[in-house]
């Protein structure tokens, strides 16, 4: 689920920004052709709830770096976009995901914009049932 989660984003992301603007999922090994996005995941995790079912919360960190260093004005405009594109994104089975909890933070000239998305799991019912069952009772006479 995670890994849809992540291409979500960046197909996301894709559709938005086009072509023109990288978009890396997790690292870059050789450095970074810019304008470009970074989805970084950071801390996710799973609690149980009633039953089969689990909550997961998935929060990430889209980094994005300019094509010029130092154009703050580029940073704002991304931003106040990244607000309204990653608000929903679709996964490729089709499924909408809302995004919670979003804010931004400039460091060292980079955007990190944070999201975290949460789905609700449902594991599978591994319990064999059985296929027949014959009972015999008798009654005491009495």
């Amino acid at each position: 689920m995670i890994q849809e989660i992540v291409d979500g984003v960046a197909i996301t992301l894709e559709n938005e920004f086009g072509e023109e603007y990288e978009i890396y999922q997790y690292d870059a090994k050789q450095g970074l052709s810019t304008p470009c996005f970074l989805i970084l995941l950071l801390e996710p995790s799973r609690r149980r709830q009633i039953g089969r079912r689990w909550r997961q919360d998935t929060p990430l960190d889209i980094q994005y770096f300019p094509a010029q260093d130092g154009d703050n004005q580029e940073l704002v405009r991304v931003a106040d976009r990244l607000f309204s594109t990653l608000e929903f994104i679709t996964l490729q089975n089709g499924e909408q995901m809302h995004g919670y909890d979003m804010r931004t933070e400039t460091v060292d000239g980079v955007l990190h914009f944070f999201v975290q998305y949460n789905a609700f799991l449902t594991r599978p019912n591994d319990v064999q049932r059985m296929e027949e069952l014959d009972v015999q009772t008798t009654t005491k006479e009495g």
